[in-house]
């Protein structure tokens, strides 16, 4: 993350010197390819990174020992959880990173009327803290694993909490229902909020809290 991080920095900067610099008209006429340019040369890097990087030595042994090889089909349908859960961090992570960080510059011209200089600006500021944090909360501070006892995601209620109406919903057996299975836990990992209780209220988030706590308990 410091080095995706890094990267969007250096090309919000430059995007900040290139709009310092030149004129409207000139920016808008050959300006904007300038950044294109100076992006070909991450690919001879990257080719000559890749060719001369010497493997880790865990990632030797690891390669060394015979294994029994699987099927992309059936990787997938020994490990359908732990992928799906893979996916969804990843995906979660993608679209806050892009969205908060590099669309903001653009909502905030097109929408808020910002120039655009101050949009670079508070884009280069929201990257140095993401920067500055990844390294405090690291290797070097934050250890998941042995920092993290146990996690409830909880969301409180609102308009989006699913409601089971009996005209129209199957009458599904105890426990099959679809926010019984989506609630789920997953190791030490308990999901509470309005959906898994079916129902957009206050009191249905604070039980299924509870709920989710105890599951905590006795895993």
């Amino acid at each position: 993350m410091v080095g995706q991080g890094l990267a969007v920095l250096v090309g919000v900067l430059l995007g900040a010197l290139l709009t310092r610099s030149l004129a409207p008209e000139t920016l808008d006429s050959w300006g904007w390819r300038v950044p294109f340019l100076l992006g070909l040369v991450i690919g001879p890097v990257g080719l000559f990174i890749r060719r001369h990087l010497q493997e880790t030595e865990a990632f030797l042994e690891a390669r060394g020992v015979a294994t029994v090889r699987q099927s992309f089909g059936t990787t997938i349908a020994t490990h359908l959880k732990q992928v799906l859960v893979c996916m969804g961090i990843i995906t979660s992570g993608t679209i806050s990173f892009y969205v908060i960080l590099l669309y903001m510059p653009t909502f905030a011209r097109t929408q808020l009327h910002l120039p655009l200089d101050q949009a670079f600006a508070a884009q280069s500021i929201s990257l140095v803290c993401m920067i500055v944090l990844t390294r405090i909360l690291g290797p070097g501070g934050f250890d998941p694993a042995r920092d993290i006892t146990a996690i409830t995601v909880n969301r409180w209620p609102h308009g989006y909490a699913y409601e089971y109406n009996p005209l129209f919903d199957p009458d599904w057996p105890e426990g099959t229902q679809p926010h019984v299975i989506g609630r789920a836990s997953f190791g030490r990992i308990t999901i509470a909020d309005s959906d898994s209780g079916a129902a957009a209220y206050t009191d249905s988030a604070i039980d299924q809290a509870f709920r989710a706590v105890q599951e905590l308990f006795r895993t």
